[in-house]
């Protein structure tokens, strides 16, 4: 790890979960926050100069890395390792390091292996831009059966970057069921290619997290025809500060009159709602259809 500072590893089959408001709101974490530990660096540990024996992640179902100043260099280490031993990890944590999208090129490498069985992958603001999204979702096509949770949030994807990840979603075989893009520089063409990617295959995406992106009226339009669609099972869909007006809530409100059944959170605040916008929620909440469903804001 660039510095040398020292990280711990999680005990024997540590499950660190628990986490479930996105990333990008949590409190600032530092590596020295954690408790002192013995363990080498990841660059000593792939390299087996400090531990004398290759590193075995074998029992350890997850382990977390988040905000450890990991470079390029780090994250070549890291995918090695993983890959000579690659089945029993099941969570990576990784968020808030350098890997620009030459490392998460690296990182890809062991993502299309086959005998990968990685569940949950967290890289959000880890400076990915567009030729680290494709790196991305060209590996997981390869082998998208595992992955259920991908963060990637405060990241560069841009317009481009969801086309990448769009024609991961629309594979038949991608079991994705919570997708982070918050604060990812998203505009109306990205929301587009999302929900057209979800409605080919909507059936196992239950959070869509896409806070402070500018998505707009159309943009959200785009989204609605995805939660009109009866197939669609997304339970939980964050759009605050997504710049939105009347013209975007009577779309949201027809869809969810039209498909109450699924989604149970929705996140709208920082919006600009008019009395009339307004009006439709409410009358949305006091349907007996909808009684499930939690409006937060606008």
């Amino acid at each position: 790890m660039s510095g040398g500072s020292g990280v711990q590893q999680p005990a024997a089959g540590l499950q660190l979960r628990g986490k479930r408001a996105d990333e990008a709101e949590q409190p600032e974490r530092s590596c020295t926050e954690r408790p002192p530990s013995p363990v080498p660096s990841v660059m000593s540990m792939a390299s087996n100069k400090s531990m004398g024996e290759p590193i075995d992640f074998k029992g350890q179902g997850a382990t977390d890395l988040d905000k450890c100043s990991i470079g390029e260099e780090d994250f070549r280490a890291l995918a090695s390792a993983l890959k000579s031993n690659p089945s029993h990890m099941r969570e990576l944590w990784l968020s808030g390091n350098k890997a620009g999208d030459s490392g998460v090129k690296h990182l890809s490498s062991l993502l299309d292996d086959p005998n990968c069985k990685l569940e949950e992958l967290h890289l959000n603001s880890c400076s990915i831009r567009d030729e680290g999204f494709r790196a991305l979702a060209s590996a997981l096509r390869s082998n998208p059966s595992h992955m259920r949770e991908l963060w990637l949030s405060g990241n560069k994807a841009e317009d481009s970057g969801v086309k990448h990840l769009s024609s991961l979603l629309e594979d038949p075989n991608c079991k994705l069921e919570e997708l982070h893009l918050m604060s990812c520089s998203i505009g109306e063409e990205g929301f587009r290619l999302l929900a057209s990617a979800l409605r080919s295959n909507p059936s196992h995406m239950r959070e869509l997290w896409l806070s402070w992106n500018k998505a707009g009226d159309s943009g959200v339009k785009h989204l609605s025809s995805l939660l009109e669609d009866p197939n669609c099972k997304l339970e939980k869909l964050d759009l605050r500060a997504c710049s939105i007006t009347d013209e975007g809530f009577r779309a949201l409100a027809s869809a969810l009159r039209s498909n109450p059944s699924a989604l149970k959170e929705l996140h709208l605040e920082k919006n600009q709602p008019g009395p009339s916008a307004q009006q439709l929620l409410s009358e949305l909440q006091e349907d007996p259809n909808s009684k499930h469903l939690k409006i937060h804001g606008p």
